[in-house]
């Protein structure tokens, strides 16, 4: 089902977290530092899923530089994942 659905939908339940975090980092009065923790925390969130999907497709249906991340070891192959 995962290489079936858009990433959009695939990704859409951090997109739900979003708003509460925002909320919670404007009421908190954050720090700068803190915000930025925010900030590329969100960003390695979708990083890590979009990772997750690629390794749930078959090698074939991957671009170059997806595949290139996965044969250099920098995210998980297709392969590898399928061992769970």
């Amino acid at each position: 089902a995962i290489i079936r659905i858009s990433w959009y939908a695939y990704a859409s339940h951090i997109h739900l977290l979003l708003p509460l975090v925002y909320i919670n980092v404007k009421l908190s009065k954050a720090s700068h530092l803190q915000r930025l923790f925010w900030v590329y925390g969100g960003f390695w969130a979708h990083m890590f899923q979009t990772a997750h999907r690629w390794a749930h497709f078959p090698p074939d249906q991957l671009s170059g530089p997806v595949l290139w991340l996965q044969s250099s070891g920098l995210i998980l192959t297709h392969e590898r994942h399928m061992f769970h």
